[in-house]
């Protein structure tokens, strides 16, 4: 099941609540889930940098690094692979301001991107 991002987010039950990154109502909140997030970066090898930084906050949240890659026509749209315990771990790392935060000083430039999977 592929979960689109979008800016509204409706929780498990239905009732609105504050953006952040995932919503759909047919997801198990409590099953691994993988993610695929891309976004465009002023630019990569600097980005790399405050990516690989912040590493300690990705292990402390419980998501485990699958891959990155870039797209052959433009180094600095970057693709990158997790796992993550749950849709609900994943939705507090990506709310978090002090995520946000290192995103936006690390030179993310685009709105990011997230498909949520789970295991079919």
């Amino acid at each position: 099941m592929k979960t689109i991002i979008k800016t509204k987010n409706i929780d498990k039950n239905g009732a609105s609540r504050k953006p952040d990154r995932v919503s759909n109502n047919n997801l198990n909140y409590n099953t691994m889930v993988t993610v695929i997030g891309q976004h465009e970066v002023k630019d990569f090898d600097e980005w790399k940098k405050g990516f690989d930084v912040d590493q300690p906050n990705r292990d402390k949240a419980g998501l485990k690094f699958k891959g990155l890659y870039k797209n052959v026509k433009n180094p600095n749209d970057v693709t990158f692979i997790f796992e993550a315990p749950s849709v609900e771990t994943f939705n507090s790392y990506t709310s978090n301001p002090a995520t946000q935060e290192a995103m936006k000083e690390a030179g993310v430039i685009s709105v990011p991107n997230f498909s949520v999977l789970e295991e079919a």
